[in-house]
């Protein structure tokens, strides 16, 4: 409800900048300075929308997109028994990756206790989780969780949702996609906010 409020009341603000004159022509209004809507105003509060549009709605569609698209969730534990180092840990998780993981198209996403730190992706069976082992962040994790995807043309799809869901901190560009793969639900809603935004309230210039 909160956020809901907050979305409503950014909205709002836009339009009582946008149409001040308006209301000021017949007397409503306060005195002063008309507000103006700038262009980084305007961006400044499309961001904020996308980001309360995004707490509104992350959990709702995460959840129905990977209840149609995942078949399975499986967890591999980085503990003691696993081997220490980085080679014995890369080998005790390959024998389990073969074990368990039978899909060639996966997402998976390293977890440090609560904190997601990195979600990637395998397509075709390329770009295994045990690339990253080596990394300065690896240290710090204590699970990794493997999501098999029915389809190669759902992954970039999946792993970009996992990305908004969980917001990790290694992560440093969105997940790369391609024309023939699915589009992210939730790249799309950022898309059409900036569009209707822009559109509903499009910046005055100043008169020279």
């Amino acid at each position: 409800m909160a956020k809901r409020k907050d979305y409503e009341r950014v909205l709002q603000k836009m339009f009582k900048q946008n149409t001040y004159w308006l209301r000021k022509a017949v007397g409503i209004g306060g005195k002063g300075k008309a507000p103006t809507l700038t262009r980084p105003k305007r961006e400044k509060r499309i961001e904020h929308l996308q980001k309360t549009a995004l707490a509104m709605r992350i959990g709702a569609v995460f959840r129905k997109q990977f209840k149609a698209n995942v078949d399975q969730r499986k967890t591999w534990r980085v503990t003691k028994g696993k081997g220490f180092g980085v080679d014995k840990k890369k080998k005790s998780f390959d024998k389990w990756f073969s074990k368990h993981i039978h899909y060639p198209n996966c997402i998976y996403v390293f977890w440090s206790e609560k904190r997601c730190r990195y979600v990637g992706r395998t397509i075709h069976g390329r770009g295994r989780p045990q690339q990253h082992f080596g990394k300065f962040w690896f240290g710090g994790t204590t699970r990794i969780d493997v999501y098999s995807v029915r389809h190669a043309s759902l992954v970039p799809k999946m792993e970009c949702l996992a990305i908004h869901r969980w917001n990790p901190t290694y992560n440093k560009n969105k997940a790369a996609k391609r024309k023939w793969t699915k589009k992210c639900p939730i790249c799309e809603m950022f898309k059409q906010i900036r569009t209707e935004v822009s559109w509903a309230f499009p910046v005055r210039h100043k008169k020279r």
